[in-house]
C-alpha cells in the first residue's frame, strides 16, 4: 500500500467517522431518553446524591473505573443531556486523537495502518 492510498483511506474513514457522531448526536439529544440498556445513569446519580462511589454490587455498571462517572456527576445538575453531551465529547476526542495518531507516519508500519483505520472507522463510540 502506498503512502498516498493510505492517506486516502484515512481521509475516507475520518469523513465517515466525523459524520456519524453528528448524526448520532441528533438521535441522542432529540429522540432517545436518558436511560439506555445499562445503569450508568444510576451510578452517576448515586455519586451525585451520596458524594461517594457505590459498591460494585450496586448496579450493573458500578464496577467500571469511576473517572467517567465522577466527571458526569459534576454535570448532572445541568441535566441528563449534559451527561450525554460529555459522552459525545469523549467520543469525538477519541476520533480526533485516533486520526492524529494515524496521520503520523513515523511510528506506524504501513502494513498495520489499514487495520488501525478499520478499527477507528468501525469502533462503536
Amino acid at each position: 500500500m502506498t503512502k498516498r492510498s493510505s492517506i486516502r483511506m484515512i481521509v475516507a474513514a475520518s469523513a465517515g467517522r466525523w459524520w456519524r457522531p453528528g448524526a448520532d448526536a441528533g438521535v441522542v439529544f432529540f429522540r432517545l431518553g436518558p436511560f439506555g440498556n445499562d445503569n450508568h445513569i444510576q451510578v452517576i446519580q448515586y455519586i451525585y446524591q451520596h458524594h461517594a462511589l457505590p459498591l460494585s454490587t450496586f448496579a450493573n455498571q458500578a464496577y467500571h473505573p469511576p473517572l467517567y462517572h465522577l466527571l458526569a456527576a459534576c454535570l448532572l445538575p445541568f441535566g441528563v443531556k449534559a451527561v450525554q453531551a460529555l459522552s459525545l465529547v469523549f467520543s469525538l476526542a477519541t476520533l480526533a486523537l485516533g486520526e492524529w495518531l494515524l496521520g503520523r507516519p513515523d511510528w506506524l508500519d504501513e502494513r498495520v495502518r489499514p487495520w488501525c483505520v478499520g478499527l477507528l472507522a468501525l469502533h462503536p463510540n
